[in-house]
């Protein structure tokens, strides 16, 4: 029977999942005694090793991967894995479910940046705090951050908690400019994509599905990953001259519609189950 298995992190070689070293820097690949370093588990180097011989035997198992950035699928491909099975598969989004809200501002007006996610060290929070540190700006951060709220406090910086998916046009309607800065190859930001939906441009950093989203000028600005000094001045670059948020064109046709992403993952599958049913095995869905 085919297999079909969506890429969303490095889980398939890496025991993080985010190729990222203990000193939180991409990781250029795995290793038993690299990864037992690394590791976030209590484990041995047999035991990490025999973790990364089952990981290729599932690789071996599989037919297709769907992976949404080609950052991935190129990485998928420097490990070996045939061209023919990695097919880049944007994310489906309900796109009726967001607002679309045209912003228009002045030299005068006050921009509320905003994060929205895990407030975990991967999402690159510390190097989003470091940047707001002594600017005039003010940055609303939506997510659970528990006890680590007392490490990230500053009087610019307001803490709004977690929020509900369904009240998501609620969190989007009062965020100006969001920032997503992850220290690791993001795959495809969800929250990027809703952020478009909205009207709303992005800064990330330039690596990853992020750089693959966003067009600098365009829909959002890149910064250097992981300098928090680089993010300090795309937010400064925009506080001085909001107008200049006017001349972005941030568009929901950017985004796939969860009804053109169905129709092609179900395709896929067809085709599967057509050779399947041949009794062939599977090396390339082309025609």
């Amino acid at each position: 029977m085919p297999v079909v298995f969506t890429v969303h992190d490095f889980w398939l070689f890496c025991v993080k999942g985010q190729l990222i070293d203990q000193n939180n820097s991409i990781c250029s690949g795995a290793g038993a005694e690299k990864c037992h370093h690394c590791s976030p588990y209590q484990t041995t180097i047999k035991e990490v090793q025999e973790n990364l011989t089952h990981m290729q035997e599932l690789l071996d198992l599989i037919d297709v991967f769907l992976i949404p950035p080609h950052t991935l699928r190129n990485y998928f491909m420097q490990q070996g894995i045939p061209e023919n099975k990695l097919i880049f598969s944007r994310y489906g989004f309900d796109t009726d479910k967001i607002v679309y809200r045209k912003r228009q501002y002045t030299t005068k007006s006050r921009i509320n940046f905003g994060f929205m996610g895990r407030i975990i060290p991967a999402k690159g929070i510390r190097v989003l705090i470091d940047a707001f540190k002594g600017i005039d700006a003010e940055l609303s951060i939506y997510g659970n951050v528990g006890s680590q709220r007392r490490f990230m406090q500053q009087p610019n910086i307001q803490f709004k908690g977690g929020y509900d998916n369904s009240n998501i046009n609620q969190v989007l309607d009062e965020i100006d400019v969001l920032i997503v800065p992850p220290i690791w190859l993001e795959n495809s930001p969800l929250v990027i994509q809703e952020a478009f939906l909205a009207g709303i441009p992005v800064i990330a950093p330039n690596i990853g599905g992020m750089k693959e989203l966003i067009t600098e000028g365009v829909n959002g600005f890149l910064f250097e990953v992981g300098n928090a000094q680089s993010l300090r001045e795309c937010i400064v670059k925009i506080i001085y001259g909001p107008e200049l948020l006017n001349d972005l064109s941030v568009s929901r046709r950017e985004v796939c519609t969860i009804e053109d992403d169905a129709k092609f993952v179900y395709d896929i599958y067809r085709k599967l189950c057509a050779i399947n049913h041949y009794g062939l095995k599977v090396h390339s869905l082309e025609d």
